[in-house]
């Protein structure tokens, strides 16, 4: 989680770091932190939402990644609640099966 969070911040806002969906759609992380949680799920498993409206995703070693800023493919950027009150993810399932 923290590499992905160093690396997010590194490449942003160019070239960008993303995340692409099975269906070949990208998202552009923008910002994230290493959030305190710990999980068992599978790398890459959509957590749930935080209470500052940031996306939970699993990582390796047990680690959260709190993604706070993002921008979908031809959108503006938006921040993790905003762009969640237009889909319905679903806990447990992979985030790149969602986008």
């Amino acid at each position: 989680a923290r590499d992905l969070k160093q690396q997010i911040h590194a490449f942003s806002p160019f070239p960008g770091a993303f995340i692409t969906g099975d269906s070949g759609k990208r998202l552009k992380c923008l910002s994230a932190k290493a959030d305190p949680q710990t999980h068992q799920e599978e790398a890459g498993t959509y957590l749930g939402q935080s209470d500052e409206g940031a996306l939970l995703i699993a990582c390796g070693e047990g680690k959260v990644l709190s993604i706070e800023t993002l921008q979908p493919a031809g959108k503006k950027p938006m921040s993790a609640a905003e762009f969640l009150r237009g889909r319905q993810l679903v806990h447990g399932q992979s985030l790149s099966a969602q986008i």
